[in-house]
């Protein structure tokens, strides 16, 4: 009789949670969005300006391609293209955290001391994976903050990226 009670309880906790996450998680599915961000690469080592646009295919998946351009210094520079999808899991009404899973493209620009006397740049165009986690903050209806941090797998550069970003919904 204990089993009986504790398994429907349970039944009943569960439900409840459902439901409750039902409600926090609005109808964001065909909502379109575009946001600026700040970056910083680790391998590269420096800090990069992007542009990103965020599109719900559902209400909790979203795809997410970004560009971002890395400052050049010292002759080495970057630019990468990145399509991200999110799992876009509500915390709260204002709160949310996505795990981030994508394809990343970038060219990394790289002169040496020969390529500075022939006046020859050299270029190292990589395709790479990247996984990772995001934080999401909806400060005003439209509008929203975001950190990100995720791994890029990249042959020979591979590396962590931190990402600030503001952004509104269209």
């Amino acid at each position: 009789m204990e089993t009986k009670n504790l398994r429907k309880n349970t039944i009943i906790v569960i439900a409840i949670l459902l439901l409750s996450v039902s409600k926090l998680s609005a109808q964001y599915n065909g909502t379109f969005g575009m946001g600026a961000h700040l970056n910083y690469g680790s391998e590269i080592q420096r800090p990069g300006v992007g542009l990103d646009i965020h599109y719900y295919i559902t209400n909790n998946i979203r795809m997410a391609p970004s560009l971002t351009y890395y400052m050049a210094i010292k002759d080495k520079s970057m630019w990468s293209i990145d399509g991200d999808f999110h799992y876009v899991v509500p915390v709260g009404p204002e709160f949310s955290f996505y795990p981030i899973a994508g394809l990343h493209y970038s060219e990394w620009k790289n002169r040496s001391e020969m390529a500075k006397i022939d006046n020859n740049d050299i270029y190292n165009k990589r395709l790479g994976l990247n996984i990772g986690l995001g934080f999401q903050y909806d400060f005003r209806y439209k509008a929203r903050t975001s950190l990100e941090i995720k791994y890029q797998s990249i042959k020979d550069y591979s590396q962590v990226g931190i990402m600030l970003g503001i952004g509104f919904w269209i």
